[in-house]
């Protein structure tokens, strides 16, 4: 089974999608200061430490706003990105180990 959460960012994008043998992935990680949602509280809130994939569509910024503080909540073990894009070092995130 798969669970999937669309996020309420206004303009940009964040949704979360996990299965029942705890794998995740983030797709994109907009935020919305007037809903007061940014995903790295989300995260922080739930104790979620780990993103197994993250998937980055573009680096606009209502797309990866929330990335600098996701930085210091979670690690990632894959991400995923537009190739037509470019990755900027302030756009990644830890690696983490794989086990």
């Amino acid at each position: 089974m798969l669970t999937f959460t669309l996020f309420d960012v206004g303009h940009g994008f964040c949704a979360y999608a996990t299965t029942l043998g705890g794998a995740n992935i983030l797709f994109d990680c907009g935020y919305d200061d007037d809903l007061q949602f940014y995903p790295s509280r989300y995260f922080s809130d739930r104790g979620i430490t780990r993103i197994y994939n993250l998937a980055l569509s573009h680096f606009d910024q209502d797309h990866v706003a929330n990335l600098p503080a996701l930085r210091k909540v979670v690690c990632r073990a894959r991400r995923y990105v537009n190739p037509c894009c470019r990755s900027k070092p302030e756009h990644r995130l830890t690696p983490c180990p794989l086990s």
